[in-house]
C-alpha cells in the first residue's frame, strides 16, 4: 500500500456583509461571516470546541490585501511592499451565529462577527465589502487528526489560532489545497504580526486609548509582555486599553511564574522544571505536536483510502517526558481510537523528537463526582475482599487440617489390617506393600496382603493357620483359613 501524506487546510473562505457605518474618523463598521460548526467546504471538521478557539484568537487580527488599478480589484497574491493593511478585527467583535442561505441552497449557521476597516487611510478599504477573504490559520498552531467521515476524508482540528484575512478579487477562483492565496516575500507569520500590530497601535491613537499615548508606549507594552514570556497572542486582553502600570500589575498578579531567569537554574531539578528546557510548556507543546505520526493507506487498484493512522496530542507529562495521545486507526469498517503515550526526548539543537514506540494506556474519563464515588466503591470493594480472603485462608486451613486427620486415621486403618497379617507374614513378606503403603487403599492393602498369604500357603502346604473366629472356629486347613478370615462379610 501506497502512504500518501495529506496537506492540512489553513485558509477558509470569509466574506463581509451588511452596511458599513463610520467608527471615528478613519474607520468604519461592517460584518464577517466566517465559518460554521461541522464539515466545511474545504474538507474540515470544526468542532464546537475548535470554533470557540477562532473566536478567542480573533481580536486583533489584520485584513490585508492587494487592490490592482489596472483590474479595479483585489488579486489573490501580492508581495509584501504592495500589501496593506486595511483593516483588522477589533475587541468589541459583536460575535453572534447567524444563519445564511448558501448558493448552493443549503442553510448554515456561520460565524459572525464585527470588523473595522481603514477607511479613512486607504480609499481602497470601502471596496472590500462582499468580496471574499481567505481566513489565514497559523499552521504550527494547528493539531488535530484526519478522519474519513461518510467515505470522505476531513480534518478535525483540536486547536489552531489565526493569523488574520488577505482580501480575495471577486473573480479569484477559491483553492482549498493548502495553497497560500498570496506569497510573501518574508515570513508569512512575521508579516501577520506586524500588520496587527501596526493596525492595533495606529487604531490606539485614533481612539485614544493609550493613556501615555502612541506606539512607544506600545512598543514598551509588547517588552513587558516579552520579559513574561508572552505575546499578544498568547494573552486574552487589550493591552492597548490599558496603562503601563495596569498592565504590570496584571501580569505580576497572573503571571509571574513567567518570571524565570532561564539562564539560573540553581536548586532546580531538571526532571520537574521545564525551564531548563528554555522553553514554555506551550512551546514544547506545540513542538511536540508537529511530531504525531499520520499515515495512509490506498489501495494500489483503486485508488481509493483504505486506511488511516493518527495521533492526536491531549497532554504533555514535563516531568517524565511522556506525550499523551489518541490514536485512531480508520479502515473501511470504521475508526478505533486508543488512548496512549510516545517518550519524547530534547535534541542538542533545542528540537525533540519522539524517542520511543506508542504505548496504549486506559484513561479514566470521569467527573470529579464519579471519582470520589468510584473511590468510595473501590474502597469498599477492598474492605469485602479482604474480609473473604481472611475467610478463604481460615476455610483453608480449616480443609488442611480436616485432610491431614483423614490421612491419620486412613493409615491407622491400613497398619490395622497389615497388624492382622502379623501371625502369618513376616515383615519381610509385608515390605512391598509397606512401601506403598499411601499409595494403596485399604482394599488394595488388603487384597495384596492376601494374595502374598496364599502364594506363601501354597508354596508351603503343610503350614497350618489358627482361624479364630469369635474364639471358636479353628481350621486347620491354611488355605481355607485364610479364605476364610478376609472373606467380604
Amino acid at each position: 500500500m501506497e502512504k500518501v501524506e495529506k496537506i492540512i487546510p489553513t485558509n477558509f473562505i470569509a466574506s463581509t456583509y451588511g452596511e458599513m457605518t463610520q467608527e471615528g474618523n478613519n474607520f468604519s463598521r461592517v460584518r464577517m461571516r466566517v465559518f460554521y460548526t461541522g464539515i466545511n467546504r474545504n474538507s474540515t471538521l470544526i468542532t464546537n470546541d475548535f470554533a470557540e478557539q477562532l473566536i478567542k484568537s480573533a481580536y486583533g487580527q489584520p485584513i490585508v490585501g492587494h487592490y490592482d488599478l489596472t483590474l479595479e480589484d483585489f488579486t489573490d497574491h501580492a508581495t509584501k511592499e504592495a500589501t496593506k493593511p486595511y483593516g483588522f478585527v477589533p475587541n468589541d467583535l459583536n460575535f453572534a451565529w447567524e444563519d445564511h442561505l448558501d448558493d448552493d441552497g443549503i442553510m448554515r449557521t456561520y460565524a459572525c462577527f464585527d470588523v473595522l476597516l481603514w477607511t479613512g487611510r486607504y480609499e481602497y478599504a470601502g471596496k472590500i465589502l462582499n468580496n471574499p477573504q481567505s481566513m489565514e490559520l497559523d499552521p504550527k498552531s494547528i493539531n488535530g487528526a484526519w478522519k474519513v467521515i461518510n467515505g470522505d476524508t476531513v480534518f478535525e482540528y483540536e486547536t489552531g489560532h489565526l493569523y488574520g484575512f488577505c482580501v480575495l478579487g471577486k473573480e479569484v477562483e477559491p483553492c482549498f489545497k493548502g495553497a497560500r492565496f498570496f506569497a510573501l516575500e518574508s515570513d508569512f507569520k512575521l508579516f501577520f504580526e506586524d500588520m496587527r500590530e501596526f493596525t492595533l497601535s495606529q487604531f490606539a491613537i485614533e481612539r485614544d486609548k493609550v493613556a501615555q499615548g502612541g506606539r512607544e508606549n506600545l512598543d514598551e507594552k509588547v517588552k513587558l509582555l516579552e520579559k513574561y514570556k508572552l505575546t499578544q497572542e498568547t494573552i486574552e486582553f487589550n493591552i492597548t486599553e490599558m496603562t503601563l502600570e495596569e498592565l504590570q500589575t496584571k501580569l505580576d498578579a497572573e503571571f509571574s511564574q513567567n518570571l524565570v531567569d532561564l539562564n539560573d537554574n540553581k536548586g532546580k531539578d531538571p526532571k520537574t522544571d521545564l525551564t531548563h528546557l528554555n522553553f514554555t510548556y506551550k512551546e514544547v507543546r506545540d513542538k511536540i505536536a508537529q511530531l504525531m505520526p499520520y499515515s495512509l493507506e490506498v489501495d494500489d487498484a483503486t485508488e481509493k483510502i483504505v486506511g488511516e493512522i493518527s495521533y492526536c496530542l491531549m497532554n504533555i507529562d514535563n516531568h517524565e517526558s511522556y506525550a499523551y495521545v489518541e490514536k485512531i486507526v480508520c479502515t473501511g469498517e470504521g475508526c478505533t481510537p486508543t488512548i496512549g503515550r510516545f517518550k519524547y526526548e530534547k535534541l542538542e539543537d533545542d528540537s525533540f523528537t519522539l524517542s520511543g514506540d506508542y504505548e496504549e494506556i486506559t484513561p479514566q474519563w470521569m467527573t470529579s463526582s464519579e471519582y470520589q464515588q468510584r473511590q468510595e466503591d473501590d474502597a469498599s470493594f477492598l474492605i469485602k475482599y479482604n474480609d473473604m480472603e481472611k475467610e478463604l485462608k481460615e476455610t483453608k486451613a480449616q480443609l488442611t487440617e480436616l485432610e491431614e486427620f483423614k490421612v491419620i486415621k486412613n493409615r491407622e486403618s491400613k497398619m490395622e489390617i497389615i497388624d492382622s497379617f502379623k501371625e502369618i507374614l513376616t515383615e519381610e513378606d509385608m515390605a512391598p506393600v509397606l512401601e506403598k503403603i499411601d499409595e494403596y487403599s485399604l482394599e488394595e492393602i488388603d487384597v495384596q496382603l492376601s494374595a502374598i498369604a496364599f502364594k506363601k500357603a501354597s508354596i508351603k502346604p503343610n503350614h497350618k493357620f489358627i482361624y479364630n473366629k469369635n474364639n471358636t472356629d479353628v481350621s486347620d486347613d491354611s488355605v481355607i483359613a485364610l479364605l476364610q478370615k478376609h472373606k467380604k462379610s
